[in-house]
């Protein structure tokens, strides 16, 4: 028969410690999770538990929660872990086969775009490459690079350059409108129409609301283990999408050998081009691409008449498509069908690339600009040529914007102390040189003004000019803002002078209020009527421009300030605005634009939605038509892509609408 020892029945469970409590030896308590007995032989009452003469741990715990609504979840080392409470909205997912976490539902990775770790501006004065260049992909063991850095971005035609958004972008399609992103999946998502026709052909017009349309193929090799997209770009019928591993990929009309695929032949999937990656080779070395750039006529249906580019892990610079004029830079005239390397481009870091038609500028890493192609209102300094060379008159250029068409081309750049240097077309003074006259020489614009960045707006000649003063390269944190000028075109109002008259100086907008009884702040005092003043244009504090025109001459200007408010002047497509009827019109103030985005406050999380949603990027293409005007797709800080304008092939809504959308509406919705 079994005995019980009485005596080793010892422990006394006392529950909860309390400092109020007189306790004696083997009683045990709990206190913050972990269980502790009493050892004193003397009895005892406020001593807290602790590893000394009264407690002992008898078994340890923790409460890892710090904040309501904590989640605990067994982690790698098998311990108990803390997942801080997500978002609202958000889902617990299976990060990997040992972690969990929060995301959002799986249902919206269709509509919400990827983000970006490529800014509006980049920090051009920054050390770090991946800073001072963020548009360019590093690749690990590659050209001294220790780790990767793989820009990303869902939005479209981004530019290869430090400011993103930095001229009008044209599809110039007449008979439909496409729109490409990248989604948070890294899936692409298409709407639409489909352009997969021969040149001249009826296309395929998928009029797709919204499409998860990437089809693969395998003509050229398929996508590698780990391998997806990362960013793309579009022009008139082709797209080009590149991937984490230095992969382009190509889909679409292939008439001049835009593809850059050995033929002419249109591809109705997207395929791998063959010749770049870091399967291919050139002169022995891989070709991972770290840029792509597509130059064309941005205001015409010549843009089918792309050259295009891929900037290597290097800085070296292979190029195909159209190449009137030597516009490629290749050493002749003729349309290339295979990706080539400028040669005398060779030994040489470049990082920028902007073309038109026949001409192309590129920017190497010592700021020095070389140009190839044609002279075209005197851009080649007088020489028309069919391989870049280093132009002289302009040093550490560290920004430049372009405007080409077949005829009218214009430059200004901008060096590292802020003196901009303009070349080219100057029939509607947008050099702001003071006078009308084309420059066939580089000369100096802008006066006593330093800019950090430019931009241009318009369409063929009809363009104008914009810059926003400051030390280049410190645009990308700015929280003050900086003040805005622009010379040029203006019969559509869009410089902001409160008149059509064009101006050939540098001219700030005015800060005359639009209306007498639109936009006011309001101010109130104890027994007193409120008071009311008009809102006026803050053009000191402006901190994003984006060029928006609406056609052909019709040209606008979209601003957003530093406290997340958009304001427009110039020629407005199809939208209510401040009235009550819907229209075009022709603002010839900057007027806040009403908008999701509209607010008097400076600070604050609550407006309009439960917490402010900001302008992240505001992407913009039009086609050459009377008939198919602007349309404009804004990405938010909460992951959303808006849209606004034009209606064709249902590129920015759904349900059958097929009309002008008025509002801005999110897409999707």
């Amino acid at each position: 028969m079994a005995t019980i020892d009485v005596g080793k029945i010892k422990f006394v469970w006392k529950g909860a410690y309390s400092s109020s409590t007189t306790y004696s030896a083997d009683d045990v308590v709990s206190y913050q999770g972990t269980s502790w007995i009493y050892v004193n032989t003397t009895a005892a009452a406020g001593q807290t538990p602790a590893d000394n003469a009264y407690w002992d741990i008898m078994a340890d715990g923790s409460n890892p929660m710090t904040t309501a609504g904590d989640v605990i979840f067994g982690g790698s080392s098998g311990t108990a872990t803390r997942l801080p409470i997500g978002a609202v909205s958000n889902v617990l997912k299976v990060n990997s086969t040992t972690e969990v976490g929060w995301g959002t539902t799986s249902g919206l990775e269709g509509l919400k775009p990827l983000g970006t770790n490529i800014p509006l501006f980049a920090h051009t004065t920054d050390t770090n490459v991946n800073v001072k260049w963020p548009w360019l992909a590093q690749y690990s063991g590659k050209s001294g690079a220790s780790a990767d850095y793989i820009p990303y971005d869902g939005m479209p035609n981004g530019g290869c350059g430090p400011v993103k958004r930095n001229k009008r972008y044209s599809r110039n399609v007449t008979t439909g409108d496409v729109f490409y992103f990248i989604n948070q999946n890294y899936e692409i998502v298409h709407k639409g129409s489909s352009y997969q026709g021969g040149n001249g052909g009826t296309p395929d017009q998928i009029n797709a609301y919204t499409s998860l349309y990437a089809p693969i193929s395998t003509e050229f090799g398929g996508m590698a283990s780990g391998e997806y997209f990362v960013r793309i770009w579009m022009r008139y019928k082709s797209q080009w999408a590149m991937t984490n591993k230095g992969n382009l990929w190509v889909w679409g009309e292939n008439a001049y050998g835009q593809l850059g695929l050995g033929d002419t032949v249109n591809r109705n999937q997207w395929v791998r081009n063959p010749y770049l990656g870091p399967d291919a080779t050139n002169n022995s070395i891989t070709c991972e691409v770290s840029c792509f750039a597509t130059c064309g006529n941005e205001t015409d249906s010549n843009s089918t008449y792309s050259q295009n580019y891929a900037i290597l892990h290097d800085g070296r610079v292979l190029g195909w498509g159209n190449n009137t004029e030597g516009a490629l830079g290749v050493g002749d005239a003729t349309v290339t069908l295979i990706p080539e390397l400028i040669s005398s481009l060779s030994g040489v870091d470049i990082i920028t690339i902007e073309g038109g038609y026949s001409s192309t500028y590129f920017l190497d890493s010592t700021g020095d600009l070389w140009h190839t192609g044609g002279d075209d209102s005197g851009i080649g300094k007088g020489s028309a040529r069919t391989t870049p060379v280093v132009m002289t008159g302009v040093d550490n250029v560290v920004q430049f914007a372009a405007h080409f068409c077949d005829t009218y081309c214009s430059i200004i750049a901008t060096q590292n102390d802020g003196d901009s240097y303009a070349i080219g077309y100057n029939g509607y003074g947008q050099l702001g040189l003071g006078d009308t006259t084309n420059r066939a020489a580089w000369t100096q614009t802008g006066g006593s003004l330093n800019f950090a960045a430019v931009w241009f707006d318009g369409t063929d000649s009809t363009t104008s000019s914009h810059a926003l003063t400051g030390v280049p390269g410190d645009l990308f944190d700015t929280t003050t803002g900086t003040s805005v000028y622009g010379c040029g075109y203006n019969s559509s109002g869009n410089l902001g002078l409160g008149n059509t008259t064009n101006s050939s100086a540098w001219v700030q907008p005015s800060t005359v209020s639009w209306g007498t009884s639109y936009f006011k702040t309001i101010t109130t005092a104890d027994g007193a009527t409120a008071s009311t003043s008009n809102m006026v244009f803050p053009r000191t504090s402006i901190k994003y421009m984006f060029p928006t025109p609406t056609s052909e001459g019709s040209n606008c200007m979209t601003y957003v300030d530093t406290q997340g408010r958009m304001w427009i002047t110039g020629y407005k497509y199809v939208d209510y605005g401040y009235r009550a009827t819907t229209g075009t019109t022709t603002v010839n103030l900057p007027y806040p634009y009403p908008s999701p985005w509209m607010h008097t406050l400076s600070s604050g999380e609550w407006y309009n939605g439960s917490a402010q949603v900001t302008i992240e990027d505001y992407y913009f293409d039009t086609s050459h038509s009377t008939t198919t005007y602007n349309n404009l797709w804004l990405r938010t800080s909460d992951g959303n892509i808006w849209f606004m304008g034009d209606q064709v092939s249902a590129v920015g809504g759904g349900g059958g609408i097929t009309g002008p959308r008025v509002h801005w509406v999110r897409m999707g919705v």
